[in-house]
């Protein structure tokens, strides 16, 4: 687990059979009369992870692309290494929401001046 985000997932999958009124974080107890405890229950935490999904960006589902076109560079081919098609999984960064997002390949297209490799972005 590297953010908070991805612990309260951890926390919510593992007691994801726990009740809503299940104390999970206790605050205080008996600060407000005796037996009576405060802090977030199994439910808060749900409420908090519904709250921390973002909407969806416009670019779920589209295509990136990259090139390899040495032909019409001035720099020599040789010199030029050819990114190759995209892997299943890859994670390039969403220029819209800035997001790293995994791609799945979508299509390499030959053309006159070189090489254009296509993946879709996963929803995210």
């Amino acid at each position: 687990m590297t953010t908070p985000a991805e612990a309260l997932a951890h926390v919510l999958q593992a007691y994801a059979d726990a009740p809503d009124d299940r104390l999970m974080i206790e605050a205080t107890t008996g600060i407000h009369g005796p037996g009576v405890r405060t802090g977030l229950t199994m439910g808060d935490l749900r409420a908090l992870a519904d709250q921390q999904t973002p909407d969806p960006c416009a670019n779920s589902g589209r295509t990136v692309s990259r090139w390899y076109a040495p032909h019409g560079w001035d720099t020599p081919a040789a010199d030029i290494p050819d990114p190759g098609p995209y892997a299943d999984g890859e994670h390039v960064t969403c220029p819209l929401c800035r997001r790293d997002v995994p791609v799945t390949p979508h299509a390499t297209t030959e053309r006159e001046t070189g090489t254009q490799y296509v993946a879709r972005y996963t929803d995210h």
